[in-house]
């Protein structure tokens, strides 16, 4: 009985804002793009269903550039099918971002832009810290 009642009340903190989700999350899987060929942008992005998150120099790279922890502050569908999320992360040694992401309507694009002061207002490909993955 007393795992019953922890399964539903995780059902029901998954849908707070502000709160790690549990279970898989769209925005959760390996995200690539193959034109980044520097450790800025990395290569590749895994975020896992714990809330955690690696970043590599390339996809065949076996050691991560950088690890930490996100979490979804706030996420929502747009009229046009598009996930948006707000994320909070943190990276090694208190490194500490905010992202504001989007990810298509057909599931298979993320586009993000960070910032270290707050959450941005909007997804501009001018922006220095604008990155777009595709799903792997």
């Amino acid at each position: 009985m007393k795992h019953m009642i922890i399964s539903i009340f995780g059902m029901v903190l998954f849908m707070l804002p502000g709160v790690v989700f549990s279970g898989a999350d769209e925005i959760c899987c390996t995200w690539v793009n193959p034109a980044y060929t520097s450790a800025n942008p990395p290569q590749m992005q895994i975020r896992n269903a714990d809330g955690t998150f690696a970043d590599y120099i390339t996809q065949e790279a076996n050691d991560p550039l950088k690890r930490g922890t996100f979490t979804i502050m706030k996420k929502w569908k747009d009229s046009e099918g598009n996930v948006w999320y707000q994320i909070k992360w943190q990276g090694p040694r208190d490194e500490r971002g905010y992202e504001l992401a989007k990810i298509s309507d057909k599931g298979n694009t993320l586009e993000l832009v960070m910032r270290y002061d707050d959450y941005p207002s909007a997804i501009d490909p001018a922006n220095e810290n604008y990155r777009c993955y595709t799903r792997h």
